[in-house]
């Protein structure tokens, strides 16, 4: 799958009944989990604020289904001068792309101290991704289902693995 936002590259992941391997990020300070151990990576990227360092741990399923978390730390000075609301806009514009459609979009609160997010489900021409967004202090977090049919991207397995997400301490 490939939309627009650089850091999501080009993944396959494979999907099916999915047993749990909890994967904890030490450095990325979140739990997620995985239906088998992660391929960890990084990248730095151009963004209209400046080079971003963009994390990432990915499972591929079968090729045409992909799941990851992806992060990276926002400069002070975007955090600053823009709302929660609008970083989370310019996150969805990012992974939309200028041909991706919206199809569902609503925001989130995650965990006992409700870190703000976003739900997006996005449809490009390469396929359909579920987003889940989340921005804690200059953090941004990720999580998707990449496929290329709707009815994987909003399953019961891809739920079970986006509600697993916690943000640590």
């Amino acid at each position: 799958m490939r939309f627009a936002l650089p850091a999501l590259l080009v993944f396959a992941f494979p999907f099916g009944v999915m047993a749990e391997e909890k994967f904890a990020s030490k450095e990325g300070k979140y739990t997620v989990s995985f239906p088998k151990a992660p391929l960890e990576r990084s990248r730095e990227v151009d963004s209209p604020t400046g080079k971003l360092k963009i994390f990432v741990a990915q499972v591929t399923l079968r090729p045409d289904f992909a799941i990851f978390v992806l992060y990276n730390d926002m400069p002070d000075s975007e955090v600053k001068r823009s709302t929660t609301k609008e970083l989370l806009d310019k996150n969805r514009e990012g992974i939309k792309g200028p041909t991706g459609k919206i199809l569902e979009e609503k925001d989130l609160e995650l965990g006992d101290d409700k870190i703000p997010g976003r739900f997006m489900l996005i449809e490009s021409e390469t396929g359909v991704a579920q987003v889940r967004a989340f921005v804690k202090g200059n953090r941004l977090y990720m999580l998707m289902v990449g496929t290329q049919k709707k009815e994987d991207a909003i399953s019961a397995e891809a739920k079970k693995f986006l509600d697993s997400f916690e943000i640590t301490k």
